[in-house]
């Protein structure tokens, strides 16, 4: 579901020079935010969060830009321009809508970002298609196991009734409460609240989260960050990701970094993404 936000968002990308695409899945077309960059980094893929879309990146790209050769955030399926999928969200119809996103998009092997839900999707493709991937870099990402009272408990956290439940997500989402934060309130309950979202949250069982053996065979290069001013995500879910992610992993807990860092600290996700990319052998 796009928002005003979305859209006086995506009329700003334009000028940066990203371009619209829409691109045919097997569960509805997938919205691309493209863009062509003057670095010779390779291309990188941005895949956003629960109830967010490609535009929460937006103060990131002219960061970036300059480094990379090829940029490319796509909004979920249910989320920004997406369609939602005419027999529901769920997990597997989301990781596979993207898969074949970047397959169209890409000519070649790329690196991925994920940050939150959109981290759990990053796994779930490096899972799925590790030829595709030179490298991934993923963020407080989702899906670590929890038992069934936990995971109920937990869904509570991304019902929004009101004001003041949109106010507490995103207070619990910064490191620092944003100035904007009644507006981002706003916009957070309008985006939970949207059919996509609640079914998407509500599909979710044990068998889609992940085990302790789903990443052995990842063998490409990864980082793993988890801002020390999480509060989104719990302790136990960073100490899951810690302990089972490969032993090559780079395991960084950046001291600014709370749930959401493209909103807060753009430039310092920025050099971060830029420095993995410039230490990952050349294509």
């Amino acid at each position: 579901m796009a928002t005003v936000v979305d859209w006086l968002s995506l009329q700003f990308l334009r000028r940066l020079g990203m371009q619209s695409r829409m691109l045919r899945t097997d569960h509805g077309r997938v919205h691309a935010l493209v863009g062509q960059g003057q670095g010779q980094l390779g291309t990188l893929v941005l895949i956003h969060g629960l109830g967010a879309s490609a535009s929460s990146y937006r103060n990131t790209i002219e960061h970036l830009l300059p480094h990379v050769s090829q940029l490319i955030l796509p909004d979920m399926l249910g989320h920004g321009l997406s369609d939602a999928p005419s027999l529901g969200m769920n997990g597997h119809r989301v990781v596979r809508s993207m898969l074949q996103a970047i397959d169209q998009l890409s000519a070649g092997p790329v690196v991925v970002f994920g940050n939150s839900l959109g981290g759990y999707v990053t796994l779930r493709v490096a899972q799925s298609r590790p030829e595709l991937l030179r490298g991934i870099f993923v963020s407080s990402p989702a899906g670590a196991p929890m038992d069934p009272e936990q995971a109920r408990a937990f869904a509570e956290r991304f019902r929004l009734d009101d004001l003041r439940d949109g106010l507490r997500l995103v207070e619990m989402g910064f490191a620092s409460p944003p100035r904007a934060r009644l507006i981002y309130a706003l916009g957070a309950r309008k985006q939970f609240q949207s059919e996509s979202v609640i079914q998407l949250v509500s599909s979710l069982t044990a068998r889609d989260m992940f085990g302790s053996d789903d990443f052995n065979k990842l063998a490409m290069p990864i980082t793993f960050a988890w801002g020390l001013k999480e509060r989104v995500l719990l302790e136990q879910h960073r100490l899951f990701f810690d302990t089972y992610l490969p032993a090559h992993a780079t395991r960084i807990q950046p001291a600014t970094w709370g749930h959401t860092p493209a909103s807060e600290v753009p430039e310092e996700l920025a050099k971060h993404l830029v420095a993995f990319m410039r230490s990952l052998p050349r294509v």
